[in-house]
């Protein structure tokens, strides 16, 4: 009976310990769920390190596929209370097949991340990427770096870390795609801009002449072929009554010519 009783407890401690997270201050990520890429893993081990090492603060995440319908927020409280430094540690605990996440914030460190004040980064920059789009390493990095951010401040320390966490947070759709600018040949602009000043020029020459012309013509007035059929166009209409020709009276086609003549030359209209 006793060895019955021994077996079953090795297997029950057997069971419970395959069911709490692998965590530790070298390995500050237990991803059980497998969502989480080799290099993510590594970046973010060594963020957590440097929260440890610069704050004070240890951070540690977690994955999970199921907790089989125990209470998230129990479980990332009594898996806080396994590990190294659990007063100071600020556990993140996300359960993927259930799509549920949760924050345990140890004791001492209440008082520089408040569960509230976790919870509104959560809402933030965590459950969108998290439940929409089911981009977890975006939803943790996200996260990481903000509690990280948050926490210098209220700590008045800087970590200095050229964070390797960054890219993570940005998406595909979130780059700018800028138009790409081609570049000038300044041969080909100084040409152009010297072959449209030459054509303006000429074209600028050849109005002058023509307005030149123009005026030149209207300066010099009526020709003598124009006043002779001025004053044939004039005998047409006036100097052909037919009493005047039975009669052999009026003047002919010379006089009314002679007389245009005399009047372009009394207004000044000849050449």
């Amino acid at each position: 009976m006793k060895k019955i009783a021994l077996r079953f407890l090795v297997l029950f401690f057997c069971v419970l310990l395959t069911a709490l997270p692998a965590l530790s201050v070298d390995n500050p990520v237990d991803d059980l769920a497998g969502v989480f890429s080799t290099g993510f893993v590594s970046d973010l081990s060594r963020y957590a390190q440097l929260m440890r090492e610069k704050l004070g603060i240890p951070f540690s995440v977690v994955t999970r596929h199921f907790l089989g319908g125990k209470n998230i927020q129990t479980y990332a409280n009594q898996t806080l209370e396994l590990l190294p430094d659990s007063d100071k540690t600020i556990l993140l605990v996300l359960v993927i097949g259930e799509e549920s996440y949760a924050v345990a914030i140890g004791d001492e460190s209440h008082q520089f991340l408040s569960p509230e004040k976790a919870e509104a980064l959560l809402n933030d920059y965590f459950r969108a990427p998290y439940l929409s789009d089911r981009a977890y390493e975006k939803a943790v990095a996200s996260f990481t770096l903000q509690a990280g951010n948050y926490l210098e401040g209220r700590l008045g320390i800087r970590m200095n870390a050229a964070s390797s966490l960054s890219p993570y947070t940005k998406s595909v759709a979130d780059e700018l795609v800028l138009p790409t600018i081609q570049p000038h040949n300044s041969e080909n602009i100084f040409g152009s801009i010297f072959e449209n000043a030459s054509k303006s020029r000429e074209d600028a020459k050849r109005y002058d002449e023509d307005a030149r012309y123009a005026e030149e013509d209207d300066e010099k007035g009526l020709s003598l072929f124009q006043i002779a059929l001025i004053g044939f166009v004039l005998y047409k209409i006036f100097g052909r009554g037919k009493k005047n020709n039975k009669q052999g009276k009026g003047c002919g086609p010379l006089g009314w010519i002679f007389g245009a003549w005399g009047v372009s030359k009394f207004f000044g209209w000849r050449k």
